[in-house]
């Protein structure tokens, strides 16, 4: 929910493009790199065609084939989304898309709504391309999902999020191999200490919960749950530092500790620097080490870092009956 409340407020336009590009590298020695080239066309006031194209790299170590064998796998994915968005009023947005990617086919519905002081999300898919991990790339995996989810204001400097949601995981040839359900919370909390210099704690909170699950014998260690689907409940604390730094950079810096309660715990630490000169144009450099992996399907220590470009072009998104009322 933060990241996309983040995208359209880095846009604010109807239009626009998005370059993204986030690479993992894994406890196991698994390396993920993922280029996301995303756009926004409006063609009619408060209708808009969006597309997503996502090139991802894939290099996995020990991947659990589908015949319970294990290999080393190279391979590189390219998967995709087109489809409409529909500006609701104020900051809302309902997407309708198609998704194609790795032999799956599926469609995705959104609904954003922002204000002020808070924003809420709904999210449903139905077969996904789920090209998050090796493992998942060489199954051709994909996901059933709903999520809903609300981030508000709760006093001045202080803000929470809670969502739920429920996954239905398959492979080729299996359409039901695991399903969860789960929840994400967040607490933040920023006060200015000096000189445009913020400072604050944070909680952040991820279950993901095991419901039903295939079996499958293999190559030892066995039985095994396809795509290593497990329980995961992450409680990390952080705290906090952000700076306008002036001529349009600025910085987020966050140091804590994270815990799972099914695998390990220890170090979460990350900084993102951003340049945003002008309204519409924002380029974001980030880094993130954490203990724990957040990613199903991986276990132990999880470096992320990231790229991301965004510019808007065009007037800010407008409903088409805002465009008769003035």
């Amino acid at each position: 929910m933060w990241q996309l409340a983040y995208a359209r407020a880095a846009m604010r336009t109807g239009s626009g493009i998005g370059i993204r590009n986030e690479t993992n590298w894994y406890h196991g020695g698994d390396l993920m790199i993922a280029t996301d080239l995303d756009a926004k066309l409006s063609f009619l006031p408060g209708v808009a065609l969006v597309g997503d194209v996502k090139w991802t790299d894939v290099d996995g170590k020990n991947v659990r084939l589908a015949n319970g064998n294990f290999a080393n796998t190279k391979r590189d994915i390219v998967t995709g989304a087109a489809g409409l968005a529909l500006e609701l009023g104020r900051d809302s947005e309902l997407k309708l898309q198609g998704l194609v990617g790795n032999d799956v086919a599926g469609a995705n519905l959104s609904l954003y709504s922002g204000q002020p002081n808070g924003f809420g999300y709904v999210d449903v898919n139905f077969h996904k391309p789920y090209v998050d991990t090796p493992t998942a790339v060489d199954n051709r995996a994909d996901t059933d999902s709903a999520t809903i989810g609300y981030t508000q204001q709760l006093w001045y400097g202080m803000w929470g999020s809670i969502a739920g949601h429920y996954t239905r995981y398959g492979v080729h040839g299996d359409a039901d191999v695991a399903r969860t359900a789960g929840w994400d919370g967040n607490l933040r909390w920023n006060t200015p200490i000096w000189g445009g210099l913020l400072a604050g704690i944070s909680y952040d909170g991820h279950g993901e919960y095991l419901t039903t699950n295939d079996t499958r014998a293999g190559q030892a260690p066995t039985p095994f749950v396809p795509l290593a689907i497990r329980n995961m409940e992450n409680h990390a604390v952080t705290l906090n530092l952000s700076s306008d730094l002036g001529n349009g950079f600025w910085f987020a810096a966050y140091a804590g500790y994270v815990v799972d309660r099914f695998a390990s715990d220890g170090l979460l630490a990350g900084m993102d620097l951003h340049y945003t000169p002008t309204d519409g144009l924002d380029l974001a450099l980030g880094v993130r080490q954490s203990a724990v992996s957040y990613t199903q399907g991986e276990r132990g220590n999880q470096l992320t870092a990231g790229l991301n470009l965004t510019v808007g072009m065009g007037a800010p998104p407008q409903p088409s009956w805002m465009q008769n009322a003035f």
